[in-house]
């Protein structure tokens, strides 16, 4: 199952700017657009989006590839949400991601190394000011928690 960051944002558009900014400035991740699907910028605002990232942090030299599909969130999402807020007791972090008509779906590369998605997940969560839920249900978590997990998992591969 994908990482979903829920999103504020009305449209499926990314806000790949402000991604690939704050991925640079607080996340040491160098981002580059491979391709992106479902953007017309003469039309109107589409209702998904599909984009695939080449990830490098620039304090592990570790790399990876992941897509990004937006889509309007469900009724399941917010369930799963309400779930993991009880399961890592992530107080209050469920009610912001029901003020989230959207969510920002993560799919990671076989071959991506650790801390690299999870460092993702933050520029992500900065951009579209809600929260995180990683693929395995286990809690709810923001801008902090990202970069927290991303250097936790790079302790753990590198020890």
């Amino acid at each position: 199952m994908d990482a979903l960051v829920f999103s504020q944002a009305g449209d499926g558009r990314l806000p790949l700017a402000t991604i690939v900014a704050n991925a640079t400035r607080f996340f040491a991740l160098d981002v580059d657009v491979l391709r992106e699907e479902g953007v017309d910028p003469q039309g109107p605002a589409p209702e998904a989006t599909r984009c695939e990232l080449a990830l490098r942090c620039r304090r592990t030299g570790r790399r990876g590839r992941v897509s990004v599909t937006t889509r309007r969130a469900t009724i399941d999402d917010r369930s799963r949400a309400a779930d993991a807020e009880r399961l890592g007791r992530a107080a209050g972090m469920s009610s912001l991601a029901d003020r989230c008509p959207r969510v920002w779906a993560v799919e990671a590369g076989s071959d991506t190394a650790a801390g690299v998605v999870e460092r993702l997940l933050g520029a992500l969560a900065s951009a579209a000011l809600g929260p995180v839920l990683p693929t395995d249900g286990s809690t709810l978590y923001g801008v902090r928690g990202a970069l927290a997990r991303a250097e936790r998992e790079e302790r753990d591969r590198a020890g």
